[in-house]
C-alpha cells in the first residue's frame, strides 16, 4: 500500500508540476478513511476510534543524507 500512496502523490505532483500539491497527510487520509468512505465501510474501519476493526499503519522513516 506505500508504493500505492508514494505513486498517487508523484503523479499528482508531475501532473501539476507543483511538489506541494499533496502533501503526506492528504495521501495517508485518502489511503483509510476517503478509501473506507469509497468502498462504503467507514461505520467500520478507517479511522481509530472504539468500536471499530484496528485500521493502523506503521510506517518506517529513513533518513537519507
Amino acid at each position: 500500500m506505500y508504493k500505492e500512496m508514494k505513486i498517487a502523490a508523484g503523479l499528482q505532483k508531475t501532473e501539476h508540476f507543483d511538489p506541494t500539491v499533496m502533501d503526506a497527510q492528504t495521501v495517508l487520509k485518502m489511503a483509510t478513511i476517503e478509501g473506507a468512505k469509497l468502498l462504503g465501510i467507514d461505520k467500520e474501519v478507517g479511522t481509530l476510534k472504539p468500536g471499530k476493526k484496528a485500521d493502523i499503519i506503521l510506517i518506517k522513516v529513513r533518513w537519507e543524507r
